[in-house]
């Protein structure tokens, strides 16, 4: 190799080092305005695949959406074969009754609070989209949209106890 190609090279090693270390020790950057922008169409075109699977789905050309059937908790194990059956059908059931009513209002209270804390991360640069909610369901107006695919820490007692 040429000296010049050398010392390009060796320039270009000490940048990539200091990259390689910082991410390492966990130095994250905010995002760029490109990387913001870029997001945020990835979000309109999400929301636009959710709507023509809304349409093209489950709209009226497959009649439309159908109730779940709900089922005890406790009958899960009296008949499998036909709740798997149904199962493989509709491909999901409303099981009833899974949570205790005292888990289930401090699963609801904490997501409250966890969307509340993502989306001020998110805000702040202090996070990334991704790392906070799935872009599937984040659907409607604005980064947010009208309803959020929160990512739940599995760490959090609460949510452990839920699962």
């Amino acid at each position: 190799r040429s000296m010049a190609a050398s010392k390009m090279s060796l320039g270009l090693l000490g940048p990539l080092v200091l990259l390689l270390a910082a991410r390492a020790a966990g130095v994250t950057r905010p995002p760029s305005a490109l990387q913001k922008g870029m997001a945020r169409i990835a979000a309109a075109n999400a929301e636009q695949l959710a709507l023509r699977e809304e349409r093209e789905l489950i709209g009226a050309d497959t009649g439309g959406v159908k109730d779940l059937i709900r089922c005890a908790k406790g009958k899960l194990a009296e008949a499998p074969a036909q709740i798997g059956g149904y199962l493989e059908r509709q491909g999901a059931m409303s099981v009833v009754n899974v949570l205790s009513q005292p888990t289930a209002e401090d699963l609801l209270a904490f997501i409250n609070g966890e969307r509340v804390r993502a989306e001020e991360e998110v805000r702040a640069d202090k996070a990334d989209f991704e790392a906070r909610f799935g872009g599937v369901n984040c659907r409607g107006p604005g980064q947010f949209g009208l309803r959020q695919d929160l990512y739940l820490p599995v760490r959090e007692p609460i949510v452990r106890a839920a699962l």
